[in-house]
């Protein structure tokens, strides 16, 4: 072996050296997490309304009026169903893993907060005050992906298919 060659095995050894010292110090988590169904209760509900705003305030409010759905204002003007079922199939198809955010402080800037928001989902199960679920919808984190949490909740997903 030629003097070259001596110094890139010894190169080598070292550089396999620091890799098994970072795996011991820095043990692998035991790989991606798992992705589950950000609202897993959605799939069991027969909504009867659905909310769709924006952060300047106007609204679309959605209700079901005798298996149809219309929209609030103007009232009982027909809405197109398959959309509503498309953005209920979309909704609880949408599938979460390790959130982006954990903190509330960060919700402003990924425009997920309570009164800054690109869009918020409210989706009512009953007549009733308090929605059953609530979504918001904020900026895009990556492409063709939004930056999500529940409403009510500090951490914010990374998730896809809605538009």
């Amino acid at each position: 072996m030629d003097r070259i060659q001596r110094l890139l095995a010894t190169v080598l050894a070292v550089q396999l050296l620091v890799l098994g010292l970072l795996q011991f110090v820095f043990p692998a988590s035991g790989g991606a997490t798992k992705e589950q169904p950000l609202l897993p209760g959605l799939a069991a509900m027969t909504p009867e309304k659905i909310e769709v705003g924006d952060g300047t305030g106007a609204t679309i409010v959605l209700a079901r009026e005798g298996g149809a759905w219309t929209l609030e204002s103007p009232k009982g003007c027909p809405a197109t169903a398959g959309k509503v079922e498309k953005l209920m199939d979309d909704i609880e198809k949408l599938r979460v893993g390790r959130p982006v955010v954990s903190n509330r402080r960060n919700h402003a800037a990924l425009k997920v907060a309570d009164d800054s928001f690109e869009r918020r989902i409210r989706i009512w199960e009953k007549a009733s005050d308090k929605p059953s679920a609530e979504l918001y919808v904020g900026t895009p984190s990556r492409f063709q992906s939004s930056s999500v949490p529940v409403g009510g909740k500090d951490p914010v997903y990374d998730a896809s298919g809605l538009n």
